[in-house]
């Protein structure tokens, strides 16, 4: 299950060595069919994923720029690493984790 961030748990989120972090909004459609595949990658990675909805993210997370819903960021210690737009299949949302986390952990 995802952690939702909140004033409380930004810096958690930002912290982290590797987060993985949807942002979504209330209401959208793409976001509600691409919210399993998120979850389920998240069962299968076993820790490390954020959710957040799009207003939130504004504030908490001014610096990354959001020109769509539903987008997956994958972190590092706050910078981007990789990132996907829109309701992509659960293969190219693990390859985009993956990315991300190789980025991460060898650069």
């Amino acid at each position: 299950m995802a952690k939702v961030v909140s004033q409380e748990t930004v810096r958690e989120l930002l912290g982290a060595r590797v987060a993985v972090l949807l942002v979504r909004s209330p209401g959208c459609s793409h976001c509600e069919a691409f919210k399993p595949k998120f979850e389920a990658e998240a069962r299968r990675q076993g820790e490390g994923f954020w959710e957040v909805f799009s207003a939130e993210a504004r504030t908490l997370l001014p610096a990354l720029k959001v020109d769509g819903v539903p987008t997956t960021f994958v972190l590092s210690r706050g910078a981007v690493q990789a990132t996907t737009l829109g309701d992509v299949s659960a293969d190219e949302l693990r390859a985009t984790v993956s990315r991300g986390i190789n980025r991460a952990v060898y650069s």
